[in-house]
């Protein structure tokens, strides 16, 4: 068909009508922060604005800040200059992103809807992998690692963040010594946990991580006194997640170790990110009622004073900051020295950037007889084995590496280690963190305490 003069002029007049809506669009995405009209529009819509061109191809990619925060990034590309917007799922915060991506290095800025330099994503972007990052705030005082996938369109719903956190029983051998380990993977790749070693009669705590897409495993195991006994290194295998790997001793000998699967255990998980605040909750999730319901109201009332606290900080500013970014961050986390059938034995801990400060709960629960474990239901009355306790934690410390200091033995005269957890070689006492020295632990073998424990209790499979 051939075009007229008017039809030429009703294109030009429906171009430049598109090209004003675009512009008052671009202008509201930069000046606008309510959330109501930030819902509005659709992160496609955002970057095309941008740009001024609805033909601009923009592509997802969705995963997670700091392997806990939801997070979505939508980008599109002039040549090689990049405009984009990320978003937080849970909360819808927004942030604007422009920068350059050389081959396959991406550095972007990172701005608040005021147009404020806020942060920076500097990494790698590819078809396949999508972006593997490190984000850091403006001046790099606090930052993160992101990963995160090619979607295929904008996600409208938050993901779960426990589904990549578990923890899991192993039995198997370092050399020919038999071993029971228990993992839990927890935030950005990290593994922490407990390896009993069955001849010794003792138990190492563990520290590591996974790497290669959860393919390769390093652990570092010591003892209560801080003192290495050696580490693990190897791979773990796709199908059964089967650890087969290298012990190296303090000395530099060699073990073959190998490591299997008995079970695994859920996690729950809780994660918040806005513009002011990052909270991240991990903690142990049963099949059992009461427990979940205890662990959970505990968790509720610290959310509660830590949502009050920020509510109150956000309102005094209507508009932040760009040191203000990420500056309100609170963790909760849980060690898990015991968990079976019979039983869970688990150290919570919780902590915020504005108190810094440690606090600790213990769980102790037995799944057996539905109720938590006391000191008083595993002694006997009378005993006065708070007195032998307190006795043998002070000649144990003496053991420390730092007990030759004088801070040191004015802090632990003073600390009373008033938590337990229990472990396979005995009851494991914990102090109050310490901003020097963290946390002491004291873990007192049964045989020590047998004198002292009443005769039926829910720890007595575990006495030798």
């Amino acid at each position: 068909m051939r075009i007229t003069k008017t039809n030429k002029c009703s294109h030009l007049t429906i171009r430049l009508a598109y090209s004003l809506i675009l512009g008052i669009m671009t202008l509201l995405l930069m000046t606008t922060d309510a959330p109501n009209a930030q819902a509005q529009i659709s992160l496609k819509e955002r970057v095309q604005a941008a740009f001024g061109d609805s033909t601009v191809e923009v592509r997802f990619f969705r995963g997670r800040l700091n392997d806990v925060n939801d997070v979505v990034i939508a980008l599109g590309a002039n040549s090689d200059y990049y405009h984009g917007w990320m978003k937080f799922m849970r909360s819808d915060a927004l942030f604007r992103l422009e920068g350059r991506v050389d081959s396959n290095h991406i550095q972007l800025i990172e701005r608040d809807t005021f147009g404020n330099r806020t942060g920076e994503i500097i990494g790698t972007l590819d078809d396949f992998e999508g972006i593997r990052a490190t984000w850091n705030n403006f001046n790099r005082t606090i930052g993160g690692k992101m990963r995160l996938i090619p979607y295929p369109s904008e996600p409208q719903y938050p993901m779960y963040c426990g589904d990549n956190k578990w923890i899991r029983r192993y039995e198997g051998t370092i050399g020919d010594e038999v071993v029971d380990v228990l993992l839990s993977r927890g935030t950005n790749f990290r593994l922490s946990g407990l390896a009993y070693f069955k001849k010794q009669n003792k138990s190492y705590a563990v520290d590591g991580e996974l790497t290669n897409y959860n393919r390769s495993i390093t652990l570092t195991l010591k003892d209560n006194n801080f003192k290495v006994l050696g580490s693990i290194a190897g791979d773990v295998e796709f199908k059964s997640d089967k650890i087969e790997a290298i012990f190296t001793d303090a000395n530099g000998r060699e073990l073959n170790t190998s490591i299997a699967k008995t079970a695994t255990y859920m996690v729950g998980c809780k994660e918040f990110a806005d513009f002011f605040t990052e909270a991240e909750i991990t903690y142990p999730k049963t099949r059992n009622i009461k427990f979940n319901t205890l662990i959970e109201d505990h968790i509720q009332a610290w959310q509660k004073t830590a949502r009050a606290y920020t509510r109150q900080y956000r309102e005094q500013f209507p508009m932040p900051t760009p040191s203000m970014r990420a500056s309100l961050r609170s963790y909760y986390w849980c060690d898990v020295d015991f968990y079976s059938d019979r039983l869970i034995s688990s150290k919570a801990t919780f902590t915020n950037t504005w108190e810094n400060d440690y606090e600790s709960h213990v769980f102790n629960f037995d799944f057996v007889a539905n109720e938590e474990i006391t000191l008083n239901a595993l002694f006997k009355e009378g005993s006065d084995y708070q007195t032998f306790i307190q006795q043998y934690i002070q000649e144990e410390v003496k053991k420390r590496p730092f007990y030759t200091e004088a801070a040191f033995k004015q802090w632990m005269s003073k600390t009373k280690l008033p938590y337990f957890t229990i472990r396979k070689d005995g009851l494991n006492f914990i102090s109050e963190f310490n901003a020097i020295y963290g946390e002491q632990h004291c873990t007192i073998p049964y045989n020590e305490l047998k004198p002292y424990l009443k005769d039926e209790t829910a720890i007595d499979f575990l006495m030798n």
